[in-house]
């Protein structure tokens, strides 16, 4: 079977190199089974389909020799019309051009189909293309040539949890399979009990339920813990974040916050508002999220929790919430591993239906 790993040559977020620490693995897992066994084969049946400009920060980053044997690369017409045409400063035109990427609409989906086309039948005939996030003009190419598409990203936890790959033949966030699966079927296949008594942790020296009884550190330590019983905790995503921008209603935090928070201090609950540590990352993301403190401000059941960095500590932080109301985030998934009550407003893989 020959695989094609689809390294995405469109600049997300004006970046050409942004899924370099995925290439990296890749190619590391390559060369362990296909060049330093003794057994190395000649052909190998995978490949990485890359862009000029990640092709150089392979390079430039890699001591392993030998790289170049696993790529497959655009030619010059299709590097410069990447360059010339779809590299667009990152703004509302540059995330609906990524947007009707995802969507496989209009003349950008059409262009990295034929891509992929041309790859097909000039260069390498895979059979299966194995891809990141949610790209919906390898969905279409797949679709029209009866070619099997497997999407890939990051599982629904963070450290301290496990971290982990989640590879699904529907797609990913809100596209995943489990969105698809009744509880029924779940509950039928395990057993609630012994799924309780796994520790989500990845932490080392058997200290994984340390997290969950740490005191909290913070400046707002006080009111989390006078609020028992009525906290809730909101953490906040990234308005670019693929997951917002196809599987969510909102178009910014902003809006997110202006409905949910209302509702919550009518029902007497205390909001802590958690801002996402990416957001100064990116103008588009900073200046939505420094709306959301501004709305926040002065708000008297309202607190922002900017203060609690600590990964090795934030369960404990879950724990002394008693709900999590969120769109998509993986900390809904990671709350529901502790027990919490989750509300999610968008499509996830962990909304069962």
């Amino acid at each position: 079977m020959k695989i094609l790993f689809y390294v995405e040559p469109h600049p997300i977020r004006e970046s050409h190199s942004g899924h370099y620490w995925i290439v990296s693995e890749l190619l590391e897992m390559l060369h362990d089974e296909f060049a330093n066994k003794r057994h190395a084969q000649s052909t190998v049946p995978m490949r990485l389909l890359v862009s000029e400009p990640m092709k150089k920060t392979i390079k430039a980053r890699r001591e392993q020799a030998g790289d170049e044997r696993f790529l497959i690369g655009l030619n010059a017409e299709e590097n410069a019309r990447i360059e010339e045409r779809y590299t667009l400063p990152w703004d509302r035109d540059g995330i609906e051009l990524w947007r009707q990427l995802m969507t496989g609409e209009g003349e950008i989906a059409a262009f990295y189909e034929t891509i992929l086309r041309r790859i097909y039948y000039e260069v390498y005939d895979f059979d299966v293309v194995v891809y990141w996030g949610t790209n919906g003009a390898v969905r279409r190419f797949a679709d029209t040539y009866g070619i099997p598409a497997v999407a890939m990203e990051l599982g629904c936890t963070r450290k301290p949890f496990f971290d982990s790959l989640y590879f699904d033949f529907m797609g990913v966030n809100g596209a995943a399979y489990t969105d698809r699966i009744a509880i029924e079927r779940v509950e039928a296949e395990y057993d609630p009990a012994a799924l309780e008594r796994i520790v989500p942790f990845s932490l080392q020296h058997a200290q994984g339920k340390d997290g969950l009884y740490n005191p909290v550190v913070s400046e707002n330590a006080g009111r989390i813990y006078a609020g028992n019983g009525k906290n809730v905790l909101i953490p906040l995503q990234l308005a670019d974040d693929a997951n917002i921008l196809l599987y969510s209603e909102y178009d910014s935090m902003f809006a997110f916050l202006q409905e949910v928070i209302p509702v919550l201090e009518n029902a007497g609950f205390t909001c802590f508002v958690k801002p996402h540590p990416g957001n100064v990352l990116r103008e588009f993301n900073r200046k939505d999220h420094e709306r959301c403190e501004a709305f926040c401000t002065d708000r008297p059941c309202v607190v922002w929790l900017d203060d609690i960095e600590n990964n090795r500590d934030y369960p404990s932080l879950l724990k002394k919430m008693d709900a999590v109301v969120t769109i998509n985030s993986s900390v809904g998934f990671e709350a529901m591993l502790l027990g919490r009550t989750v509300v999610a407003l968008g499509e996830s893989p962990y909304r069962l239906s």
